[in-house]
């Protein structure tokens, strides 16, 4: 068979299977064509990201022997994909895939087992290399899972030591820094060994994930959880936090995130602890009463809620929950800022001694009316969920800090290398003396005709930059004398902050420098394709300069956010731009085969999941038929419940046959029997009326960034309405919430539609069920009193929704961890687009969100017009990231220099401690 050239490491990478990948190198390959295709694979980033998702690795690794050639292949493979910037999801999985496999367990072992018996001299010098990328790919996989693969670990670092060991004594040249990377795996391997002794940690059972450092200190910000733990919600001793520095260069870089991280997340935390403590302080003043209709300042309750069933999504699972609505009846759910998008929740069922945290993901205003809102559970949260007893019920409270505005932040601050922070020799040196842009060294020449004023198009002439001398007046340029020193900075510096009251110009002399920047683009965009990259605070201030740009960029526009008012930008779109057929074309095939490829399987666990979901939710939507109860009942009350159908059963001919109906004593109920339902009904909540904030649905809009994943194979809604309607039917003999209420039998009048609809809500809402015991000593269940008959038919349901969630836990898993692969995924697609923008924006929020910045290339010029104010101790000065083409041009918006008060960012703690707004 005669092989292209061009078949190598590309087909093992996208097309192989493994034993294809072995006999193809053994037949085919000689040792010198393995090492050029190694040598290749360096410049292969992009396509080491995709190395989790191929269905041939699993395979591949799960083999016990392998070729050696191919053993070392696979190490820089994976070595380079824990290097790229892969999302966390990814490599967990990458990771979880390695730990449990046979190339770790077996295929290594032997491997370095045989480095001393190595006689070949060209083959032992380039044995440090080979052995660096096992070690990069074991701190990964222990960092990931320590628990679980530690074992594995240390067994591998017995066989390095005497590996390296042996090449040293035979000449060859090992670095230093892989015996760094060797010392610093084994104090990992220590570490873990203690706590195991210890009894804190689990055996073989990972809750946590360690950090890529094991000297950090305690008190160092990346060890604190984003998320508060319990002891900082119950305690009140006062956190610890560093003022910020405004007048003074910080000591290291390290400090300034530290400081910066702490203020941050005081601001969100310090609403939920105080609320929650002045809730507790509340519980011990009124021991043994309830303190449901105590209104806190700084969270919101929602009492007797419960998950009722899991839901796919876009970004992952979610859970709707049930709560009591009961006090909440006449809050107008349009327009009231309760549960918006979102806003950190906190469930907790042992009066806060642990918690569960957890961010409102959707919310329909019917829904709420009936007290159920869909929220989606932190990563750690869904661990602890795992565990938590079934049927559970929880004390929801809600903060009115808005939580996503600082997660995303605080992660990518948590994320930030020390040794990259952008404007250091700024921010944290605080040097006064603000340079040039790099790329102006070489060449500064500028040409400024297409940003002169019309009379003086044709006498502006290109100029040096950099000489003062040179430039235009400000006359010939249309602008006053503060705009011109505006406009002469933001393009002769590396950073520059524009600030001023409204009407002065910021956003005319804004639109000059991107259109300036634009025209001049060969002097910053000539080694590498590069776009502007332009955030606003909200999408109307967006679309306002988008809008201005637009009139002399007509192509070249990408804006990330459909949350856009403007027809002229639609067709600019991520996601329009991003569903073209001309764009798809264009993606790399690395990219294209693991997106299908993880769509089946999100599309597969979703179909099944959502039959699961159905199943739960009509648990508390109605009445189940015995029929899907059957299982859970015992032989002898199926019997007994029955025993009234073979009497009757003329009555039944041609009719949905169910007896569960009269049995609890639901077919002639009379007012007489629903006082105390109508009571219920009628009765006002206690304490005032609920305050109603008009503008809580602009505020929705402007949080919901609609950052989602869109994939192949999802159902529409239609078609899930569909599915559920017919499993609603077939599951539910009787709906307390469809108006078309009938049992077969009897056709039900209007009041009386309302007063059953109450009586199954309320009874649904109990928690007390019967006992195994009393269920054991009741045989005939007709003789039970109706609030034992009830009782009776919660411990069936109870036993039904076990049932249902065990079936689905091990999908919930899959389905997420292959979302989250998926967002990985097309991130990526989504960069292969903004690269070949020339303009590409953002809001605020989405730009916190999807940390865009981490995801460029260092070698990319992006120059970057951003509406932020970084800190008051930056006064008019432009800055660069060092070697790199970026602009950044900072403008205040209409506020005040301490920042603006909007929802979406940092409240008053930073501020007060003499913070600023964002940081860039």
């Amino acid at each position: 068979m005669e092989v292209k050239k061009s078949m190598g490491l590309e087909m093992y990478l996208n097309q192989g299977m493994s034993l294809f990948v072995q006999n193809y190198l053994q037949q085919h390959m000689t040792a010198v064509k393995i090492k050029k295709k190694i040598r290749k694979l360096q410049t292969m980033r992009e396509k080491g990201k995709s190395v989790s998702s191929h269905p041939a690795l699993k395979p591949l690794l799960g083999e016990c022997t392998m070729r050696k050639d191919l053993v070392e292949l696979l190490c820089l493979v994976l070595s380079k994909a824990f290097r790229s910037r892969a999302d966390r999801g990814t490599l967990q999985h990458l990771a979880g895939i390695i730990k449990d496999s046979g190339f770790l367990r077996t295929v290594l072992p032997h491997y370095l087992a045989a480095v001393s018996s190595e006689f070949d001299t060209d083959c032992r010098d380039e044995y440090p290399q080979h052995l660096d990328n096992i070690l990069a790919i074991l701190t990964q996989v222990l960092s990931i899972f320590p628990a679980s693969s530690v074992e594995s670990v240390n067994l591998l670092l017995t066989l390095l030591r005497p590996s390296l060991n042996s090449l040293r004594t035979s000449g060859v040249d090992v670095p230093p820094q892989i015996e760094k990377n060797m010392e610093h795996l084994q104090h990992l391997v220590r570490h873990l060994q203690t706590m195991s002794r210890d009894g804190t940690i689990r055996s073989k059972k990972d809750t946590y994930a360690l950090l890529t450092s094991a000297d950090e200190d305690q008190q160092d910000f990346r060890n604190i959880p984003i998320y508060p733990t319990p002891e900082e919600l119950r305690h009140e001793d006062r956190p610890y936090l560093r003022p910020n520095l405004t007048s003074q260069r910080y000591p290291s870089t390290h400090l300034y995130l530290d400081t910066h991280f702490r203020l941050l997340r005081e601001d969100f935390v310090r609403p939920l602890r105080e609320g929650i403590q002045e809730l507790l302080r509340a519980q011990m003043d009124n021991a043994g009463n309830h303190v449901k209709t105590k209104r806190l300042d700084d969270i919101r309750m929602y009492h007797d809620t419960k998950l009722i069933a899991p839901q796919c999504t876009m970004n992952g699972l979610a859970y709707m929950v049930q709560f009591n609505v009961q006090p909440l009846k006449f809050v107008r759910w349009e327009n009231s800022k309760r549960l918006i998008f979102g806003s950190l929740v906190c469930l907790s069922c042992d009066n806060f001694e642990s918690f569960l945290f957890a961010t409102i993901s959707n919310r329909d205003p019917k829904e709420l009316q009936e007290g159920r809102v869909q929220i989606i559970f932190t990563e750690e949260s869904r661990d602890k969920l795992a565990r938590t007893q079934e049927n559970q019920v929880y004390l929801m409270v809600e903060t009115t800090a808005y939580f996503e505005a600082y997660r995303h932040v605080l992660e990518g601050l948590k994320e930030q290398k020390e040794d990259e922070l952008p404007f250091k020799k700024y921010l944290v040196d605080c040097n006064p003396d603000v340079e040039s842009p790099a790329y102006l060294r070489s060449n500064d020449t500028y040409d400024l005709s297409s940003v002169a004023h019309p009379d003086f198009k044709t006498k502006v002439k290109p100029f040096h930059c950099l000489d003062s001398q040179a430039w235009p007046t400000m006359e010939e340029l249309g602008l006053d004398e503060s705009q011109f020193r505006a406009f002469q900075l933001a393009l002769t510096k590396e950073l520059a902050i524009i600030q001023g009251p409204p009407g002065t110009g910021k956003t005319y002399v804004g639109l000059k420098i991107a259109q300036a920047l634009l025209k001049n683009n060969n002097l910053w965009s000539t080694t590498n394709k590069a776009p502007i990259l332009i955030v606003c605070y909200t999408n109307h201030a967006l679309d306002q300069f988008l809008e201005g740009i637009h009139r002399f960029l007509k192509d070249g526009i990408v804006r990330v956010g459909s949350r856009s008012s403007s027809e002229i930008l639609k067709r600019f779109n991520l996601r329009e731009l991003s569903r073209s057929y001309d764009f798809k074309d264009t993606l790399p095939a690395h990219l294209i085969t693991p997106y299908n490829a993880i769509s089946r399987e999100v599309h597969d666990a979703e179909t099944v999941l959502e039959i699961h979901s159905v199943k739960m939710a009509c648990t508390f939507k109605g009445l189940m038929h015995e029929s899907v109860l059957q299982e859970f009942m015992s032989e002898q009350h199926w019997d007994c419940l029955h025993a009234v159908r073979k009497r009757c059963a003329s009555e039944y001919v041609g009719k949905k046959l169910s007896v569960i109906l009269e049995w609890l004593g639901l077919e002639c109920l009379q007012a007489t029997q629903t006082q105390d339902v109508q009571a219920e009904a009628t009765k006002k909540p206690e304490g005032r009326l609920i305050d109603i904030d008009e503008q809580a649905t602009l505020l929705e809009a402007e949080r919901d960034v609609d950052d989602e994943i869109y994939f192949k194979g999802r159902r529409d809604d239609h078609k899930r309405g569909d599915m559920t309607h017919i499993m609603e039917n077939r599951l539910l003999v009787l709906s307390a919430e469809h108006d078309d209420l009938h049992n077969g039998r009897w056709e039900y009048q209007s009041d009386q539609k309302k007063k059953l609809k109450n009586k199954i809500k309320q009874e649904l809402r109990k928690e007390s069920t019967m006992s195994e015991e009393e269920e054991r000593l009741n045989p005939d269940i007709w003789t039970l009193s109706g609030p034992d008959r009830w009782r009776l038919y919660r411990l069936w349901v109870d036993r039904y929704r076990a049932k249902c969630r065990t079936e689905a836990s091990h999908l919930e898993e899959v389905y997420q961890n292959a979302v989250e692969r998926l967002a990985d995924v097309k991130r990526q697609q989504d960069l292969c687009l903004l690269r070949n923008a020339k303009c590409r924006t953002k809001d605020d929020e989405i730009s916190s969100r999807s940390r865009i910045g981490n995801n460029l290339q260092e070698s990319d010029a992006v120059p970057f017009i951003s509406w932020h104010l970084i800190s008051q101790q930056l006064q008019e000065i432009h800055l660069r990231p060092e070697g790199c083409g970026k602009i950044s041009l900072l403008q205040q918006t209409e506020a005040t220099s301490a920042g603006l008060e909007k929802p979406s960012t940092p409240g008053p703690i930073s501020r007060a401690l003499g913070g600023g707004g964002s940081v860039c």
